[in-house]
C-alpha cells in the first residue's frame, strides 16, 4: 500500500515527534521544578515531594491514558525510549568519530 500523497514522510514525522517530545519534556521539567520549589518543607510529611508531584501529574494524565488504551500507551513508551536511545547512540558515534579524526591528525 502506497502512502497517501499528503502523508508526511518518515523524516517529517520524526521531526514532529522529536519536537513534541522536547516541547513537552521542557514544559514538564519547568513545571516540576516550579512545583517542587514552591512546596513548603512539611507539605507532605513522610512522603517524597518528587513522588507526590509525579503522582499528581500521573493523575492528571490518567483519563487520556485510559482513553488511549494500554497497547498504544505501551507502544508510545517504547517509542520514546527508542528515540532517546538512538539519539544518544548517534551522538556517541559522532563523538567517537571526531576523537578518532583528531587523533589521526596529530
Amino acid at each position: 500500500m502506497d502512502p497517501s500523497p499528503t502523508a508526511p514522510d518518515g523524516d517529517a514525522l520524526a521531526r514532529t515527534l522529536v519536537e513534541q517530545i522536547l516541547i513537552t519534556g521542557m514544559m514538564l521539567a519547568d513545571l516540576v521544578t516550579d512545583l517542587l520549589d514552591g512546596l513548603p518543607d512539611g507539605a507532605f510529611p513522610g512522603e517524597s515531594h518528587a513522588d507526590v508531584v509525579l503522582e499528581m501529574l500521573a493523575g492528571t494524565c490518567a483519563a487520556a491514558v485510559a482513553e488511549a488504551g494500554p497497547d498504544l500507551v505501551e507502544r508510545t513508551v517504547v517509542l520514546i525510549h527508542e528515540v532517546g536511545d538512538r539519539i544518544l547512540a548517534d551522538l556517541r558515534a559522532a563523538a567517537t568519530a571526531a576523537e578518532q579524526r583528531e587523533g589521526k591528525g596529530t
